[in-house]
């Protein structure tokens, strides 16, 4: 799921001492994201602890943009590439939190579509809210009525 491997490459310094340095990050199924950049003259010493802390980043972007992806089509989330399910449910809240009108609305529509496909439970989700039952029941009617709301402006047409 995350980045497995990354390799780095420096070549020879170049006239002004500067080395170009090329990165390739690969995750679990092979695919690799591949970058470059001219860095200082110490580039040998210092390519490898600036790729490892790369790939870190590199994983917390995929699993953001896997989420946010999986958010936009009105789909199950399934199969996930770059985070477990429960990394994604807690993106979920994180995004939830950060979310405001017509955004907030339409992920309110998609969680609770979930719910009602069974993809995600009530529990799973009130665990990352980390709300009481009470709690949730009132978040979710909330978002059920930004739900209904938001599928009427969608509807609507001129006349």
């Amino acid at each position: 799921m995350a980045i497995t491997s990354s390799a780095v490459s420096v070549e020879n310094p170049q006239i002004d001492g500067r080395r170009w340095v090329a990165e390739a990050h690969s995750d679990a199924v092979g695919v690799c994201a591949r970058l470059s950049y001219l860095g200082q003259s110490d580039a040998t010493s210092t390519a490898q602890g600036i790729a490892n802390a790369r790939a870190a980043l590199l994983d917390a972007q995929l699993a953001d943009a896997e989420c946010l992806d999986r958010v936009q089509i009105d789909a199950t989330p399934l199969p996930l590439r770059f985070q477990t399910a429960a990394q994604f449910v807690d993106r979920l809240r994180s995004f939830y939190r950060s979310l405001d009108r017509e955004d907030l609305a339409r992920l309110a529509r998609w969680v609770t579509r979930r719910i009602d496909d069974g993809t995600v439970t009530v529990a799973q989700l009130r665990n990352a809210w980390g709300l009481t039952v009470g709690e949730w029941a009132t978040l979710e009617a909330k978002m059920r009525s930004l739900r209904a709301q938001i599928e009427a402006i969608d509807a609507a047409v001129g006349e």
